[in-house]
């Protein structure tokens, strides 16, 4: 018979021994690590995936745009040009019926195509703030009404007496809005916007989602050599009275 020592001893240890929960096995099994470590690095190579390819595709996108805007601005700079130099309506028309592309790969494009394309962009701008420059004056409705000239088109009704008029539209209106940056310059008032928040908007395939921010802060200008230093002459000595 087992002694009344022993028995309390065994009734002791068992009493002492913790139950191992089957969860806390789980969680500490080698399985469960595998798998666990499996997940973490599936969803950061996933999450690295989306976020390169929503970085490509934002830079694709303002390159894009930042080509459009550089060809606006190169043709409205010609049609200024050719308003300005021409001594009669009927020649400007016929200038301006010239094709002419700053860009190869815009041949043939309108430019009221490129504007409806340039301002799809810019509605899909995250926190774009349109600035108007103080102590400019709002033009005159004559002058505003000669907006089909930006796409290089002059109104049937306009003759060789309006040419003044052109003159101030083309001067005031056209190829105004400075400084347009060139396409590799890392210039442009835009950057990539690829968030998690974003990322997610993307992953829930939602075709709204935006993925360009207006950029808030200084571009950073590219490197290029400094100018040489060309040392200033002596000031003159002045001759005493």
């Amino acid at each position: 018979m087992i002694s009344d020592n022993v028995f309390k001893n065994r009734i002791l240890a068992a009493l002492d021994k913790p139950k191992k929960s089957r969860l806390a096995s789980i969680l500490n099994s080698g399985l469960f690590l595998w798998f666990l470590t499996l997940c973490v690095v599936t969803a950061g190579g996933a999450y690295l995936t989306s976020y390169q390819q929503c970085r490509k595709e934002a830079e694709e996108e303002i390159e894009r745009n930042t080509r459009i805007q550089r060809e606006l601005f190169q043709r409205e700079l010609r049609i200024r040009e050719i308003i300005l130099t021409t001594p009669s309506v009927s020649e400007m028309r016929n200038q301006l019926k010239q094709p002419n592309s700053y860009y190869p790969e815009f041949a043939g494009f309108p430019n009221l195509l490129l504007q409806e394309s340039n301002a799809a962009f810019l509605n899909r701008v995250i926190d774009l703030k349109l600035t108007i420059t103080p102590g400019n004056p709002i033009p005159r409705p004559e002058i505003l009404a000669l907006y089909p000239i930006s796409r290089g088109q002059i109104p049937d009704a306009l003759t060789d007496k309006d040419i003044p008029l052109l003159r101030e539209y083309a001067t005031t209106m056209l190829a105004q809005a400075t400084p347009i940056p060139l396409p590799g310059y890392g210039l442009s008032p835009f950057q990539p916007e690829c968030g998690i928040r974003t990322l997610w908007g993307r992953f829930s395939f939602d075709p709204a989602t935006k993925i360009v921010r207006a950029y808030a802060g200084k571009p950073t200008l590219p490197n290029v050599l400094p100018l040489p230093q060309v040392p200033l002459p002596p000031p003159k000595a002045t001759p005493a009275p």
